[in-house]
This record gives C-alpha cells, structure tokens and sequence, in this order.
C-alpha cells in the first residue's frame, strides 16, 4: 500500500532537514508525487533510499596489513 507523506514529515523520517529532501528531490535521489501542486513522497521509496545509502561497517580484522 502506498503511504504518501508531506516533505516536513518525510524529514522528520529521514533525520534531515526540509532543504536537505528538496535537494534530493532536484537532484532526484528521491522520486516523489505532486499532488495539487504540493509535494508527496512515498514512505517506501524513503525505506528504499536509507537502505542504499547505508553504509556498512568495515571489520578492520580481515584487512591485510
């Protein structure tokens, strides 16, 4: 199910400020909906786009020395 959320609350989600989902909006890192001329972003696109930017923890054990 689709779950269409305002940018203010779409930063709240994300941790980020409303500027900084504009700037993904433009640079579309994020895809979004407008809905009578007001911006909407799906929940699910938010989860996908943490998901790629997650950066994962590097285990200083296996690296050759």
């Amino acid at each position: 199910m689709c779950q269409l959320v305002p940018m203010n609350e779409a930063a709240a989600y994300l941790c980020v400020s409303r500027r900084t989902v504009r700037r993904l909006i433009d640079r579309r890192a994020i895809p979004f909906f407008k809905v009578s001329g007001s911006v909407r972003l799906d929940r699910q696109d938010l989860d996908n786009y943490l998901k790629r930017v997650r950066m994962e923890v590097l285990d200083y054990s296996k690296v050759a020395r």
